[in-house]
């Protein structure tokens, strides 16, 4: 005779809905959960969110890691703001009105306030009526971390639609050192995707230091066609880092 938590759980699957702790949550579907579970990141103490918006992966980013603090990075005005008021409201989150690139300086981009495809990539400009041109400042993740003595990350998360290649070059010094213990990036497979990076792209430079691809994740998006194509989130992590499986 099936017990009453059997019967629920049954009940709730033939609905279509599924409840799993995330201690047993199977590998590859949830980032953060396979991070914390999975691998041999002893800490997880330093956080980056790039792209963060209005912090809609940021809050996520404290439930999981407890005692982790979250850098997030959004340098558009009216999202920012909605971003340092949440902020303010949770010692562990940091926020910053910055954007991160190769080399410092401030660049001048087409903003839509609504908008999560905000961009600094050149050839992806959002020309609309509802668009106003904003100064952003721009860092290097590596000059950053020298600034305020980060000396590893634990996490980098990159979501810039498009612009993540040279925000990775930005932090050549940490990526070289392996002081960047993993990353997940907003990439696509489909090269005329424009508001993603290239997969092969972003495997072909994190590689050249050492990196591996452990995982792909939001598998939805790459089975799905819109305008603005397939993509998924790619983890790349130092190797050693892997939890070995005998």
């Amino acid at each position: 005779m099936k017990s009453f938590k059997s019967n629920i759980k049954s009940t709730l699957e033939s609905m279509g809905i599924y409840i799993r702790f995330r201690s047993n949550m199977p590998i590859g579907f949830d980032w953060m959960t396979d991070l914390k579970n999975h691998t041999d990141i002893m800490a997880f103490r330093t956080i980056f969110d790039i792209g963060a918006n209005v912090g809609q992966t940021s809050l996520p980013l404290l439930r999981v890691f407890e005692q982790a603090d979250i850098h997030s990075f959004e340098p558009t005005r009216h999202a920012y703001e909605i971003l340092a008021h949440r902020a303010q409201q949770h010692e562990r989150l940091h926020s910053h009105n910055i954007a991160f690139g190769d080399q410092r300086g401030s660049l001048t981009i087409p903003v839509v306030d609504a908008s999560l495809t905000n961009t600094l990539r050149p050839d992806h400009e959002q020309r609309t009526q509802d668009a106003h041109m904003e100064n952003v400042s721009v860092n290097t993740v590596d000059d950053f971390c020298n600034e305020q003595s980060i000396e590893r990350i634990d996490v980098l998360k990159c979501d810039t639609e498009g612009y993540d290649v040279p925000i990775l070059h930005g932090a050549k010094r940490m990526l070289k050192s392996s002081l960047i213990s993993s990353l997940i990036i907003e990439t696509s497979f489909d090269e005329k995707n424009k508001l993603q990076s290239n997969f092969f792209e972003v495997h072909e430079l994190l590689t050249s230091y050492g990196y591996v691809c452990a995982g792909v994740y939001s598998q939805p998006y790459l089975m799905r066609r819109s305008s603005h194509g397939s993509f998924c989130d790619s983890l790349f992590i130092v190797p050693d880092l892997l939890r070995y499986q005998p």
